[in-house]
Protein backbone atom coordinates (compact mmCIF):
# COMPACT_ATOMS: atom_id res chain seq x y z
CA UNK A 1 0.00 0.00 0.00
CA UNK A 2 1.42 3.31 -1.07
CA UNK A 3 1.66 6.49 1.81
CA UNK A 4 -0.97 8.48 0.24
CA UNK A 5 -3.60 5.62 0.19
CA UNK A 6 -3.20 4.75 3.31
CA UNK A 7 -2.91 8.30 4.68
CA UNK A 8 -6.37 8.55 2.59
CA UNK A 9 -7.70 5.94 4.43
CA UNK A 10 -6.74 6.93 7.58
CA UNK A 11 -8.87 10.22 7.24
CA UNK A 12 -11.62 8.75 5.63
CA UNK A 13 -12.33 6.05 8.73
CA UNK A 14 -11.40 9.52 11.41
CA UNK A 15 -8.85 7.68 13.37
CA UNK A 16 -5.90 9.25 11.84
CA UNK A 17 -4.04 6.10 12.12
CA UNK A 18 -2.30 4.75 9.11
CA UNK A 19 -2.96 0.46 8.69
CA UNK A 20 -0.61 -1.80 7.37
CA UNK A 21 -2.26 -4.89 5.69
CA UNK A 22 -1.67 -8.14 7.43
CA UNK A 23 1.71 -10.04 5.82
CA UNK A 24 3.95 -12.47 6.82
CA UNK A 25 7.10 -11.31 5.72
CA UNK A 26 7.92 -8.39 4.28
CA UNK A 27 11.39 -9.84 3.08
CA UNK A 28 13.57 -12.81 3.29
CA UNK A 29 13.63 -13.92 7.26
CA UNK A 30 16.53 -15.98 7.20
CA UNK A 31 20.13 -15.18 4.43
CA UNK A 32 23.49 -15.16 4.75
CA UNK A 33 23.71 -11.19 6.03
CA UNK A 34 21.73 -12.26 9.16
CA UNK A 35 23.92 -15.34 10.52
CA UNK A 36 26.99 -12.29 9.73
CA UNK A 37 24.64 -9.98 11.51
CA UNK A 38 24.63 -12.04 14.46
CA UNK A 39 28.37 -13.76 14.41
CA UNK A 40 30.46 -10.04 13.39
CA UNK A 41 32.33 -11.09 16.71
CA UNK A 42 33.89 -14.15 14.99
CA UNK A 43 36.23 -14.93 12.07
CA UNK A 44 35.76 -15.75 9.39
CA UNK A 45 32.52 -14.36 9.93
CA UNK A 46 33.60 -10.49 10.89
CA UNK A 47 35.53 -10.57 7.68
CA UNK A 48 32.75 -11.63 5.58
CA UNK A 49 30.72 -8.74 7.31
CA UNK A 50 33.28 -6.30 6.17
CA UNK A 51 33.65 -7.30 2.95
CA UNK A 52 29.24 -7.21 3.18
CA UNK A 53 29.68 -3.06 4.12
CA UNK A 54 32.36 -2.27 1.00
CA UNK A 55 35.63 -2.70 3.39
CA UNK A 56 34.24 -1.74 7.05
CA UNK A 57 31.69 -2.58 9.55
CA UNK A 58 28.24 -1.37 9.74
CA UNK A 59 27.20 1.50 11.24
CA UNK A 60 27.21 0.66 14.87
CA UNK A 61 23.83 1.46 15.87
CA UNK A 62 22.75 -1.81 12.76
CA UNK A 63 24.93 -4.18 14.50
CA UNK A 64 24.06 -7.03 17.14
CA UNK A 65 25.14 -4.83 20.48
CA UNK A 66 22.09 -5.80 22.87
CA UNK A 67 20.12 -8.47 23.00
CA UNK A 68 17.72 -6.02 24.26
CA UNK A 69 17.73 -3.69 21.75
CA UNK A 70 17.54 -7.04 19.11
CA UNK A 71 14.56 -8.01 20.60
CA UNK A 72 12.59 -4.87 20.49
CA UNK A 73 13.16 -4.18 17.01
CA UNK A 74 12.08 -7.93 16.17
CA UNK A 75 8.97 -7.31 18.61
CA UNK A 76 8.24 -3.30 17.09
CA UNK A 77 9.33 -3.61 13.29
CA UNK A 78 7.28 -4.79 10.71
CA UNK A 79 10.72 -4.80 8.56
CA UNK A 80 12.63 -7.20 11.23
CA UNK A 81 11.99 -10.67 10.94
CA UNK A 82 15.32 -11.90 12.30
CA UNK A 83 14.95 -15.43 13.14
CA UNK A 84 17.82 -16.77 15.91
CA UNK A 85 20.51 -18.80 14.67
CA UNK A 86 21.56 -21.89 16.45
CA UNK A 87 24.75 -20.35 17.65
CA UNK A 88 23.02 -18.28 19.72
CA UNK A 89 21.80 -21.33 21.49
CA UNK A 90 24.94 -23.29 21.97
CA UNK A 91 28.42 -20.50 21.07
CA UNK A 92 29.00 -17.78 23.90
CA UNK A 93 31.78 -16.54 21.73
CA UNK A 94 29.31 -15.36 19.44
CA UNK A 95 28.50 -12.69 22.01
CA UNK A 96 31.80 -11.47 23.18
CA UNK A 97 34.29 -9.36 21.31
CA UNK A 98 37.47 -11.54 22.44
CA UNK A 99 39.18 -10.37 19.23
CA UNK A 100 38.90 -6.75 20.40
CA UNK A 101 37.08 -5.60 16.46
CA UNK A 102 36.86 -2.09 16.45
CA UNK A 103 33.14 -2.33 15.74
CA UNK A 104 32.69 1.41 16.81
CA UNK A 105 29.98 3.78 18.99
CA UNK A 106 26.80 3.92 19.27
CA UNK A 107 24.68 7.28 18.44
CA UNK A 108 22.98 6.91 21.58
CA UNK A 109 23.95 10.20 23.16
CA UNK A 110 26.38 8.34 25.09
CA UNK A 111 28.68 6.97 22.51
CA UNK A 112 29.08 3.54 24.23
CA UNK A 113 31.33 1.33 22.21
CA UNK A 114 30.12 -1.77 21.14
CA UNK A 115 31.81 -4.88 21.90
CA UNK A 116 30.39 -7.91 23.93
CA UNK A 117 27.17 -8.31 23.59
CA UNK A 118 24.98 -6.57 26.27
CA UNK A 119 23.33 -9.76 27.71
CA UNK A 120 19.83 -9.60 29.75
CA UNK A 121 19.94 -8.78 33.89
CA UNK A 122 19.20 -12.49 34.50
CA UNK A 123 22.35 -13.82 32.52
CA UNK A 124 25.52 -13.46 34.64
CA UNK A 125 27.88 -13.98 31.48
CA UNK A 126 27.66 -15.40 27.62
CA UNK A 127 28.13 -18.95 28.70
CA UNK A 128 25.21 -18.62 31.33
CA UNK A 129 23.04 -16.72 29.10
CA UNK A 130 23.52 -19.82 26.29
CA UNK A 131 23.10 -22.32 29.03
CA UNK A 132 19.77 -20.77 30.31
CA UNK A 133 19.07 -19.81 26.47
CA UNK A 134 19.32 -23.53 25.56
CA UNK A 135 17.70 -25.19 28.65
CA UNK A 136 14.43 -22.65 28.21
CA UNK A 137 14.48 -24.12 24.25
CA UNK A 138 14.60 -27.67 25.38
CA UNK A 139 12.27 -27.19 28.62
CA UNK A 140 8.80 -28.65 28.75
CA UNK A 141 6.95 -25.96 28.33
CA UNK A 142 8.84 -25.09 25.21
CA UNK A 143 8.53 -28.52 24.05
Amino acid sequence: MKLEEAEEAAEEDGTGALRIPPFMYGSHYSSAALVLHFLVRQEPFASHAVALQSGSFDCPDRLFFSLRAAWESALRSTTDVKELIPELFTTPECLQNTNRLPLGRLQDGQGRRVGDVELPPWARNAHDFVRQHRQALESEYVS
